[in-house]
């Protein structure tokens, strides 16, 4: 089992409607958002709590009725504190119309000769209104909701660039591409559950082990090795989560071959022991 692809294979939506939305709160499997990717635009709402967001290396502290806005290709995942926090992950094709005044910018944005900002949107801004009245509108799916949604990314396409919101890709941000990490990330969502070392993820990101280690601090914040650990406690939360497994097996599956060891590390990660996690999720 994997808890989830770095580079989303996941449809969000369908090809005629590529939008989805997803809800989440402490009680859901996949609470934590582990680093992943996906060519779509996503747009995270805070609606309790606080969220820790880090895109490409930059962090960004969510709070109540806070709206990120994270642009297609951006390496992303967060801790979230109790919190209850809506996604909506949405594809600008949906938009594209022939002959429509909006067509060039839009099809710049496919093009990738442009595209939005990451951007932390503060309560009662523009874009915080309509990012709540678009979730309010996927989560109820009211007849004729489908002319709404596209009139909420419409309306919200309209304020980011009169925001100006946008850059031109021709210019070169930040210290290192992300492709490395994103390759690096890859391997260890392919490989957890088996023995590896820093070693392999340094091979499979073409990057020297000492480098890689550095670069890959940059954008997650954690080492490689520590990262590893980090996803495989995920994995076994998710498996714990949907009583799939016993512990034993999960701590197996997950790539821990001592019992021991896999009880200190989802201790340090978690606050609690497997067992004390199982008691909280289903009293």
């Amino acid at each position: 089992m994997k808890y989830l692809d770095y580079r989303e294979k996941r449809q969000h939506g369908d090809f005629n409607f590529p939008i989805a939305y997803y809800s989440e709160n402490p009680h859901a499997p996949r609470y934590v958002m582990p680093f992943h990717w996906h060519n779509e635009y996503e747009l995270i709402s805070v609606t309790q709590g606080s969220f820790l967001v880090t895109a490409d290396g930059t962090d960004y502290r969510m709070n109540e009725r806070d709206c990120l806005l994270l642009p297609g290709g951006v390496l992303h995942g967060g801790t979230p504190e109790n919190c209850h926090y809506e996604c909506v992950v949405f594809h600008p094709r949906m938009l594209l119309v022939s002959r429509h005044l909006c067509a060039p910018v839009i099809q710049r944005m496919m093009n990738h000769t442009i595209s939005l900002r990451q951007h932390l949107f503060g309560p009662e801004t523009s874009v915080e209104i309509i990012t709540r009245q678009l979730c309010a509108c996927l989560q109820s799916r009211p007849k004729g909701y489908e002319f709404f949604v596209q009139s909420c990314l419409y309306q919200l396409l309209g304020t980011l660039v009169q925001e100006q919101i946008v850059r031109s890709e021709d210019t070169n941000e930040g210290s290192g591409s992300p492709e490395p990490v994103k390759n690096a990330l890859s391997y260890i969502e392919e490989h957890y559950s088996e023995h590896i070392e820093l070693e392999d993820i340094s091979r499979a990101a073409g990057l020297n082990p000492n480098y890689l280690c550095r670069l890959f601090k940059n954008y997650t914040g954690r080492t490689p090795v520590d990262y590893l650990r980090y996803y495989r406690i995920e994995c076994a939360c998710e498996m714990l989560a949907t009583r799939m497994r016993s512990i034993p097996e999960t701590a197996w599956k997950c790539g821990f071959h001592d019992p021991a060891y896999f009880s200190r590390c989802f201790k340090k990660e978690k606050g609690v022991t497997p067992t004390a996690y199982l008691s909280q999720k289903f009293v």
